[in-house]
């Protein structure tokens, strides 16, 4: 399935533990419970995550790393070869239509 034209995809487990409805015709979404809701039943298997809590242990050092690989791409203005920066660096004149 392509989805690179979908600006956001809901599974059907957020639609259960968010209590979605969605309507088409006329235009709406309902979300009746802003708390996400615990999974239940016979079907349901949970599955645990446990490469967040390795991840969250790693997590300060990982964005220490970051900071320093990527400290060349966040330069002040006067480290870079842009033009100096002016009180007013250009103006668009506005047509007053009903002039």
């Amino acid at each position: 399935m392509n989805i690179n034209n979908y600006d956001l995809i809901l599974d059907t487990p957020f639609f259960y533990q968010h209590k979605l409805s969605i309507l088409l015709n006329p235009s709406q979404v309902t979300v009746r419970s802003d708390i996400s809701l615990l999974m239940e039943g016979k079907w349901v298997t949970a599955i645990p995550l446990c490469m967040a809590d390795v991840l969250n242990k790693q997590l300060e050092n990982l964005q220490k790393q970051l900071r320093v690989e990527a400290q060349d791409l966040f330069k002040s203005a006067s480290e870079t070869a842009l033009p100096l920066m002016r009180a007013v660096n250009h103006t668009i004149p506005l047509i007053d239509k009903k002039a």
